[in-house]
């Protein structure tokens, strides 16, 4: 994410900017391939 931040775009969209709002709220880096963690609930 540092070389998206310097460049002041995403590097796999360069249509985003970069820290992006996911980064920011829940830090999450879609374009590292992080995912959002699971939602607990119920399982059926």
């Amino acid at each position: 994410m540092a070389r998206s931040v310097k460049l002041g775009h995403c590097v796999c969209d360069p249509k985003k900017a970069c820290p992006c709002d996911v980064f920011k709220q829940f830090n999450v880096c879609h374009c590292a391939g992080e995912k959002m963690p699971a939602k607990p609930g119920r399982v059926a």
